[in-house]
């Protein structure tokens, strides 16, 4: 195994790593679950809706016209 260049891996006086910010947010499994639900609820509602509102109308008017 070769060694790592100066600096690199290794833990500054604060405790972070060398030439990285610390990082300003946390993803929490709370979070990831949020974003699952969220999401699938906006994609039912855009396939709802329109299937709602395409539902009403005769086909025969709708093919007419297609």
């Amino acid at each position: 195994m070769g060694r790592r260049p100066e600096g690199v891996g290794k833990p500054d006086e604060a405790g972070e790593p060398c030439g990285r910010e610390p990082s300003a947010f946390l993803i929490t499994p709370e979070l990831i679950a949020f974003a699952i639900i969220f999401s699938a609820v906006i994609g039912m509602a855009a396939g709802y809706f329109p299937a709602k509102q395409a539902a009403k109308l005769n086909p025969v008017e709708a093919l007419r016209y297609e």
